[in-house]
């Protein structure tokens, strides 16, 4: 099989993955599926969405903060800057959603391209132990929480502040739905 081929059976995955993710676009009073946002808007905010995508992931694939390195970018003069994205198993075959790409890529291929540094990986499962506990939760209803407003000025790795405000409706202890709270692109 082709890497073209692998790519576009592995975004089918990844799409039908988001089903259950939606994003809360605030002042516009509308909730989108995350797979709607993402085909028709800007995908600015690397984090925002890196940390969206990961609530739909299995609890062992990787929400992924590092420094990319692109040393033919005019826009960084010092060849690189801090990035988010996730990586994730298919049929095998590693693959990374990076908000920045159309499409899943491969992993080795986007290894190859961006040089990634600095890389620190969590789990879903490592987020959910982490992020989706008490105090950092309010409880809205049965199995529904939702994460404090409270801006973390420590978190270097922007794991926690990307998830302000989201709604998380579990069944047992998987997630069920996932509502990243604001809109995340200019």
């Amino acid at each position: 099989m082709n890497n073209n081929h692998n790519n576009m059976l592995a975004d089918q995955y990844f799409l039908k993955k988001m089903e259950n993710i939606f994003v809360d676009r605030g002042v516009y009073k509308v909730v989108e599926t995350f797979s709607e946002y993402i085909s028709h808007r800007y995908r600015n905010n690397c984090y925002e969405y890196s940390s969206t995508a990961i609530m739909g992931m299995n609890p062992n694939d990787y929400l992924v903060r590092g420094t990319l390195t692109i040393s033919y970018d005019w826009m960084w003069a010092d060849g690189g800057y801090e990035h988010g994205w996730v990586e994730f198993l298919h049929n095998g075959i590693e693959f990374v959603f990076d908000s920045r790409c159309k499409g899943v890529v491969l992993k080795k291929d986007w290894y190859n391209e961006f040089k990634p540094q600095n890389i620190v990986k969590f789990t879903k499962q490592d987020i959910l132990n982490t992020v989706f506990v008490s105090p950092n939760m309010i409880l809205l209803g049965d199995n529904v929480y939702q994460i404090g407003d409270t801006y973390r000025e420590d978190d270097k790795n922007k794991i926690f502040n990307p998830f302000r405000k989201s709604k998380v409706y579990f069944v047992g202890k998987d997630v069920k739905k996932f509502v990243a709270y604001k809109e995340f692109c200019n």
